[in-house]
């Protein structure tokens, strides 16, 4: 299955669509709420976002990074998403700005004091605009766990990268 994932980004490297594109969000901050806001402050974190566009309006992403929250009452929260989705682009790649919806899905390995380290299914709900190779993100984040509400929302800029233009 790895191999046949590799063997197709190094088909599509070579072509017209799709292109590829690496995302560096350097600036970012998670902001808890409901629940997880009882235990956790805002923090910073950071993000790598590697992107396949398969038209102009139309990529597949696959997004990891870490978002580390300040604690309350000596509570360490740290997540690191896994999550792969697609995206919607407004008015499309080649445009200086353009807006854009995301949906992304997969695991999260949540961190904290109240539950040990274990991986939980997540997703999240994006919005954001692209000014040429800046890209301006919020999202709402939410796993899935037992004990407690982890939502939060993230609020990011990026970097981006093309690979294959």
């Amino acid at each position: 299955m790895s191999k046949s994932i590799i063997l197709f980004f190094l088909i599509t490297l070579k072509t017209n669509y799709p292109k590829h594109e690496l995302s560096l969000g350097f600036l970012s901050l998670s902001v808890p709420f409901s629940e997880f806001s009882e235990v956790a402050n805002p923090g910073p974190g950071f993000d790598i976002l590697y992107r396949i566009y398969i038209n102009p309006h139309l990529l597949f992403n696959f997004i990891t990074g870490y978002s580390y929250f300040i604690p309350k009452n000596q509570n360490n929260n740290q997540i690191i998403p896994f999550q792969i989705g697609a995206e919607y682009i407004v008015l499309g790649y080649e445009k200086t700005f353009s807006p854009y919806l995301k949906i992304n899905t997969g695991l999260s390995n949540l961190k904290t004091n109240y539950s040990s380290s274990s991986t939980k299914f997540s997703f999240r709900f994006d919005t954001g605009f692209y000014i040429s190779l800046l890209d301006f993100n919020f999202s709402y984040n939410k796993i899935l766990t037992e004990k407690i509400k982890t939502d939060y929302f993230n609020f990011a800029l990026r970097y981006r990268i093309p690979i294959n233009e």
